[in-house]
């Protein structure tokens, strides 16, 4: 057939999704969703009630609180296409794509900022021999997840290590001071407000 002899990466992607969910007609979403490939930094914002999928690859997800994860297919998981259908918006548009822009006066750290209150996200660069870096004051809590690297962090006098993994909370306005001997990769979730 066409498909299984196409270079066309489209046609490439429906069959691997094929053999990756053999007999799921969530293959046939694909022919309604965008197909975005990202590159490193960049990242996207999908609304409430706007299908997706993460088909490969590694990527920081943040979601606004929510009672609801909504399954149509391309998972071995319960599927609920009646509540899917129902909730949808139906929107035929391309997102945005977010590429972080630079902190004033905070040269290791992007922002990228959702049209929401709900967050905001930090990625933050430690390089090798920062002695002490310090942080964006968040007027929100906000919790972090370490990437890569090791280091120590200092916040109202406690130092804490930090390591691949870790995963920490900090309350709202609170000074915080990063070290590191090696580079350092962590992303920083907060309020947008």
């Amino acid at each position: 057939s066409r498909i299984k002899s196409s270079q066309d990466s489209f046609d490439q992607l429906i069959c691997w999704l094929h053999q990756s969910y053999p007999n799921d007609v969530g293959v046939f979403c694909a022919y309604f969703l965008n197909l975005i490939e990202l590159k490193p930094g960049e990242g996207i914002f999908l609304g409430p009630n706007e299908p997706h999928a993460y088909l490969q690859g590694d990527c920081m997800e943040c979601m606004a609180r929510s009672d609801n994860v909504v399954r149509a297919g391309l998972t071995p998981k319960f599927k609920d296409v009646e509540t899917l259908v129902n909730m949808l918006t139906y929107r035929a548009e391309k997102p945005n794509i977010l590429s972080g822009i630079p902190v004033p006066d905070h040269p290791l750290e992007l922002l990228y900022c959702p049209p929401i209150q709900e967050f905001k996200i930090y990625k933050i660069e430690i390089v090798p021999e920062t002695e002490s870096y310090t942080l964006v004051t968040s007027s929100g809590p906000s919790i972090f997840v370490v990437l890569q690297g090791s280091g120590t962090i200092e916040a109202a006098g406690n130092i804490k290590q930090l390591n691949k993994g870790s995963i920490f909370f900090v309350c709202a306005n609170v000074p915080l001071s990063v070290s590191s001997q090696g580079s350092l990769f962590i992303y920083r979730a907060t309020t947008n407000i």
